[in-house]
């Protein structure tokens, strides 16, 4: 199966930290602040939709929740891990 840009993005900064840091665990440090980022997606998302005009708001709407789900997937997935 072919690697996505993000995970051909995620090892390379992988390697790299290992390469500088060789007792750096930079794998479990990225899975530590998945759901940290996410999160703060939906922040971000949500300053967003609270200074759009209202016309826009319905192309955003989703946005906030789905940046929510995303972060709780990456809560099970760290979990089951």
């Amino acid at each position: 199966m072919p690697k996505t840009g993000v995970e051909q993005a995620r090892r390379h900064w992988a390697a790299a930290w290992r390469r500088a840091v060789a007792q750096a665990d930079a794998d479990r440090a990225a899975a530590l602040l998945a759901p940290i980022a996410g999160a703060r997606q939906a922040l971000i998302y949500q300053r967003f939709l609270d200074n759009i005009e209202d016309a826009e708001r319905p192309y955003h709407r989703a946005d906030v929740g789905a940046w929510l789900l995303r972060t709780i997937e990456t809560l099970r997935i760290e979990e089951r891990g």
